[in-house]
């Protein structure tokens, strides 16, 4: 069975014991947070490496889907949910097909109820048409 090596940083943390190097007691909070950053990462790495690699012709990428932040509405205009390389282009395509802009970066769809008013009043609303935002 292998430990867990946050298990051990957080035993450090509470039971220290004297370290003749830095002359002092246990782990830095720096690096505990340091240690276990590095165990994630390492983790990380590990699950990616462990998928299955890909027939020829194919590719894994990242992308960006758009739902509305009032009711969750997926953007699927094109009656198929849209993949987006960033967030900027998600949010002016959606705006470009009658979606508003929140002034917080979110977007809402065209419904025009009290939840979705409620939003576009207490956060408002980028114009498109202003070049100067």
């Amino acid at each position: 069975m292998t430990t867990d090596p946050r298990t051990a940083i957080l035993s450090d943390l509470c039971h220290p014991e004297w370290n003749p190097v830095s002359e002092s007691h246990g782990l830095s909070h720096d690096d505990a947070v340091n240690l276990v950053n590095a165990h994630e990462a390492d983790v990380l790495k590990r699950a990616a490496s462990t998928q299955p690699p890909l027939p020829a012709g194919f590719e894994r990428k990242s992308c960006v889907t758009v739902a509305c932040a009032a009711c969750g509405y997926p953007y699927d205009e094109a009656e198929f949910t849209m993949h987006f390389p960033s967030a900027r282009e998600a949010a002016d395509h959606v705006v470009g097909d009658g979606w508003d802009e929140l002034k917080d970066g979110r977007v809402l769809c065209i419904r025009t109820d009290e939840q979705h008013d409620e939003l576009r009043r207490t956060v408002g609303v980028i114009d498109p048409d202003d070049d100067t935002a």
